[in-house]
């Protein structure tokens, strides 16, 4: 597993592009850190499907998978906090499974920013007003159970669209759609049907769009 852990084979060599892991070592094939290299997609050198380029499949064996993350250099007391992603997909074969997990890796790294910003607990004093970059403030109380307030604040007239998405970016709840006059509004919105876990909302502001998260939690 030391080994392993930094993408090397068994022995310590490097696994070379176009290998099977276990014993490609030819020194013409450049170095790869991804124990099984290539793009399923496109019928190169990957995993058990196709270890050679030719469609050779591996035969039945035991099969094991890590992930690991890191290196990080600490101080003695010092504590990280490190945030990581696991996504899974069902496509309708093998191939279509891998082109909708590449989908949703690719959104969950749109959206990551927005992901990793801090809650406002339970406990925090409730925001005082909106962000003047954004004219809108962060949900509260974050995480919610059952209800949620959305603040913003318009300088002028606009068209806005207030709605509440997964984390595949479908839209479970519209909070607002149209136009308002210039003004501060707050919102309660009703989040008891939505299942606990990570949302996202989003606020359209004329053709700008701010994506912030939210959590529900019970």
């Amino acid at each position: 597993f030391y080994y392993a852990l930094q993408g090397l084979l068994r022995d310590g060599s490097p696994e070379r592009v176009g290998g099977d892991y276990w014993d490609d070592r030819d020194p013409a094939k450049p170095e790869t850190r991804f124990c099984f290299s290539g793009d399923p997609v496109r019928s190169e050198y990957w995993s058990a499907e196709n270890t050679n380029g030719t469609g050779t499949r591996m035969a039945p064996h035991d099969v094991r998978y890590q992930m690991n993350l890191g290196p990080f250099t600490l101080r003695a007391g010092e504590p990280q906090e490190v945030a990581f992603a696991v996504l899974w997909t069902r496509g309708s074969d093998r191939l279509d499974s891998v082109s909708r997990l590449r989908a949703a890796a690719s959104h969950v790294r749109s959206v990551a920013p927005a992901l990793l910003a801090p809650s406002v607990q339970p406990g925090d004093p409730a925001p005082e007003g909106p962000d003047p970059p954004l004219g809108l403030s962060q949900t509260y109380p974050n995480p919610a159970a059952d209800e949620t307030v959305f603040q913003f604040s318009l300088p002028m007239e606009a068209t806005v669209r207030l709605e509440i998405v997964d984390l595949m970016g479908r839209t479970v709840l519209v909070v607002q759609d149209g136009r308002l006059a210039a003004g501060p509004y707050r919102v309660p919105v009703d989040v008891s049907r939505l299942s606990p876990g990570v949302f996202f909302y989003r606020f359209h502001l004329d053709h700008r769009v701010f994506t912030r998260r939210m959590v529900v939690a019970r």
